[in-house]
């Protein structure tokens, strides 16, 4: 499963998902801590920070999306220590005690 973010300049572009994503019925979630300048009215985090939230509509079948994936896959071949990295740091993340 694997989903695609697409940012520029710092702002939300779109947000991609491949077929198994799309078939889970994946929920995106955005939480925006820019908040300065904005018409959205911000909640407060679990920390109590303000934040902009919303729910995103990703865009399934997307052959930008498959070639952007595509590529995300050969880095990883071609870069193994540095996916094991940034695997080793995600490792806390899909805790679910955390």
């Amino acid at each position: 499963m694997k989903i695609l973010v697409s940012l520029s300049g710092g702002l939300l572009q779109a947000v991609y998902v491949d077929d198994e994503a799309d078939r889970t019925g994946v929920e995106i979630v955005v939480a925006d801590y820019d908040i300065e300048g904005s018409d959205m009215q911000p909640v407060k985090d679990p920390d109590g920070e303000p934040v902009l939230m919303w729910r995103e509509i990703a865009i399934a079948d997307s052959p930008f999306a498959e070639k952007m994936f595509e590529t995300e896959e050969q880095m990883t071949d071609d870069f193994p220590i540095e996916a094991e990295v940034v695997e080793q740091a995600l490792e806390p993340i899909k805790d679910p005690d955390l």
